[in-house]
């Protein structure tokens, strides 16, 4: 919410409505708790204790972040550990995919098998996603790796809960308290620019004040805005700092506020009472998020077996870096601090508004045609993979890839149950979903089929589903599924592969498998998922390597965009 300023030097009354300052834009990177400043590297040395010992935090580090990421600091000792922090920035769908890559390496070359989530309330047991492990069986396995690489991609997972889907050893625990992370910054403002304002105008000479006065009635607030700024050395330091959009830390966002304050009653600069309560908020909010440092530091380290010499991992926003980092060293623990490469990207992030859904229990993807636009009346608390609606939304993405497949596999056809019931089920020799599929989708954790509704034009897929929802009720939702053939390269993709690819693809590199030829009307639409495409205004997402899907609350709404199938 941008501020409105009134300023007062003797009978000049300086009027700005401040379109460009702090906070005003959704496309702010500089969201709370979601960045740190750099971690000088250094190690310190130790005795060997055993293979994936201490010692060798520094070697393991290094192999793990060739080119994805990038080791900031570690620390060798003869105590716990080794544990990785990764830090992240929570909008980064890139940053999530590269973190994915490494999590994957430290468990398949290091043994990886215990993961610490911010974000997740701590409870002693690690997250159950044997509902996922179980769906269609061993037969499945590439197919629920698929998914997972999707739901990561789109940003509706994180890389631990990824971990935890794919591979049933990879155990993720809950690290937060819950008053603490339930705490929220409800400032109504940025008080930031009130306060560099009042105390620039305290240094303004009388040329300044007209110039400003002839800025405004030009019609030239932003400039009157930047000169006011502009006047005091120590102001204009300050704001520049502030555009930098810099990754900081809680506690260095705490020492920048308490200046402000100083400062401010230094030189006898008077604010507004509003302005003053909402810097006050900002204080404490992130005194919690430091209290949150230590809370999440020593619930990793009572989970059992950290102790075992074996690696384990914390993920959290880049805000606590720092002073995890001190903790854990005080703690005689050693780790290495890892930064994704793309750490803060504009390109392949979410949006402001994609990201403020989650944090609000919603999906972040909401436009027409995606599955989240239609759960999206419902909420689901963080971690999504122990949650119902969780259940169906994977199901519902997983039931997409196996129509569409046994649709193309059956040749196509024509017909099929659709509207209700008043066809019959034969859109292909021998009826349609044939047993053994039926048997795969009844399975389905949180979804029920309406068998009757299925139909067939060529290989799309027709069918309606309810899916279960938090609250205990149903939500009627329709599927439109298509298949396109994946390109040689890419059936023999292995996961660490299929991660890379999908991180190409969001960060729009040239020479990525993202070159479909499109059909005429049809656009890519990268920016909800990587390779998802849009036609007529709705968004066909790209479920699997070969599956193309269309979700809505009606038949009619599903089916408007006509044969999505190559």
């Amino acid at each position: 919410m941008c501020t409105r300023l009134f300023i007062k030097s003797g009978t000049i009354a300086l009027l700005l409505f401040i379109a460009t300052c702090f906070g005003c834009s959704s496309d702010n990177k500089n969201t709370v708790d979601n960045s740190s400043p750099p971690v000088q590297s250094s190690t310190q040395s130790a005795a060997s204790t055993s293979p994936a010992s201490s010692s060798k935090v520094g070697e393991m580090a290094n192999d793990v972040t060739n080119g994805v990421g990038a080791v900031q600091k570690t620390a060798e000792t003869e105590g716990k550990g080794p544990v990785f922090v990764f830090e992240e920035v929570h909008t980064s769908r890139v940053g999530q995919l590269e973190i994915a890559v490494m999590l994957l390496r430290l468990h398949e070359k290091y043994g990886l098998k215990k993961i610490g989530l911010e974000g997740s309330i701590y409870s002693g047991k690690a997250l159950d996603a044997s509902w996922f492990h179980n769906m269609g069986g061993a037969s499945a396995k590439s197919d629920r790796e698929n998914l997972g690489v999707r739901l990561l991609a789109e940003g509706e997972i994180s890389s631990p809960e990824f971990m935890t889907l794919l591979f049933p050893e990879v155990q993720v625990y809950g690290i937060e308290s819950a008053q603490e992370y339930e705490t929220n910054l409800d400032a109504k403002s940025s008080p930031e620019a009130e306060y560099l304002l009042a105390i620039a105008e305290k240094s303004l000479t009388d040329d300044d004040k007209v110039k400003v006065m002839a800025m405004i009635q030009q019609g030239k607030k932003k400039e009157a805005f930047e000169h006011i700024l502009n006047a005091d050395p120590w102001v204009k330091d300050q704001y520049e700092n502030l555009k930098k959009h810099d990754i900081t830390s809680s506690e260095a966002e705490i020492a920048r506020a308490r200046e402000l304050q100083n400062k401010a009653s230094q030189v006898g600069a008077q604010v507004s009472p509003q302005a003053s309560a909402d810097l006050e908020k900002e204080i404490k909010f992130y005194e919690t998020a430091s209290k949150r440092s230590n809370t999440m530091v020593d619930h990793l380290l009572e989970l059992p077996g950290m102790d075992a010499g074996t690696p384990s991992a914390m993920i959290i926003g880049a805000a606590h870096t720092e002073k995890v980092a001190n903790l854990l060293a005080q703690k005689n623990v050693a780790f290495a601090i890892i930064r994704p490469a793309d750490l803060n990207t504009e390109k392949g992030s979410l949006t402001g508004e994609q990201f403020d859904r989650k944090s609000h229990g919603m999906w972040a993807h909401n436009s027409p045609g995606t599955l989240g636009q239609v759960l999206n009346g419902s909420r689901k608390p963080s971690p999504v993979i122990e949650r119902a609606t969780g259940h169906a939304y994977a199901s519902m993405n997983m039931a997409a890839i196996w129509f569409g497949r046994y649709a193309r596999a059956a040749g196509g056809g024509s017909g099929g149950g659709g509207g209700g019931g008043t066809k019959t089920t034969t859109a292909v020799p021998g009826g349609f979903p044939p047993d053994d599929l039926w048997a795969k989708l009844s399975a389905l954790p949180d979804i029920r089929f309406d068998r009757r509704s299925i139909f067939i034009d060529g290989y799309d897929v027709t069918y309606k589903a309810w899916l279960k929802q938090d609250n205990g009720m149903e939500k009627e939702v329709w599927g439109h599924v298509g298949t396109v053939t994946p390109q040689a390269a890419e059936k023999s993709l292995t996961v660490e592969q299929q991660l890379l690819q999908r991180a190409a693809e969001l960060k729009g590199e040239s020479g990525t498998l993202a070159t479909d030829n499109l059909p005429s009307g049809v656009q890519a639409a990268d920016e909800e998922g990587p390779r998802d495409r849009k036609s007529k205004g709705i968004i066909i997402s790209r479920t699997s390597m070969d599956t193309l899907a269309v979700f809505g609350s009606t038949q009619a709404s599903v089916q408007s965009v006509g044969r999505i199938s190559d």
